[in-house]
């Protein structure tokens, strides 16, 4: 029982990953919907370039692990036509995740919390790790 379904998680299954994906997405956007007035005083709120980083590298690592199947489709559609293209993958999570990180930053401007530029640049950086990661083999994505 115990191989079958580490053969499950191994080769990957495309709706969960998109379906962790959206969650991962939708948290990112529940959490800059709470009011700067909402969040409570923590000390782990010192510390918020860190968990912007933490929180872009869970999405980096999510957006990569969703289009890990897209080379392995078979028909005329694709979710990646140029998933054979380790650098054109990079570069569209990249881009991808900073539009996301973006339009996050300015979402939160409509909440009542500020749009900071350094939380871009954290959340870009988190990113970034999640680039290297997939370049370093660290997590299976669309190259295997």
């Amino acid at each position: 029982m115990l191989k079958s379904t580490s053969r499950f998680w191994q080769s990957g299954n495309r709706i969960i990953d998109i379906a962790v994906l959206v969650v991962v997405l939708a948290m990112v956007f529940i959490g800059s919907s709470i009011p700067m007035d909402g969040i409570p005083n923590s000390n782990i709120f010192n510390y918020d370039k860190v968990i912007h980083l933490v929180e872009y590298l869970v999405v980096g690592l999510a957006l990569f692990c969703s289009v890990r199947h897209s080379r392995r489709m078979h028909g005329s559609f694709r979710l990646l036509p140029f998933a054979g293209d380790k650098g054109k993958v990079i570069a569209f999570i990249l881009i991808g995740g900073l539009l996301w990180a973006i339009s996050d930053e300015v979402h939160q401007s409509f909440v009542g919390r500020d749009c900071s530029g350094l939380d871009l640049v954290a959340d870009f950086c988190g990113l970034v790790l999640a680039a290297l990661m997939h370049l370093t083999g660290t997590i299976k994505t669309a190259m295997e």
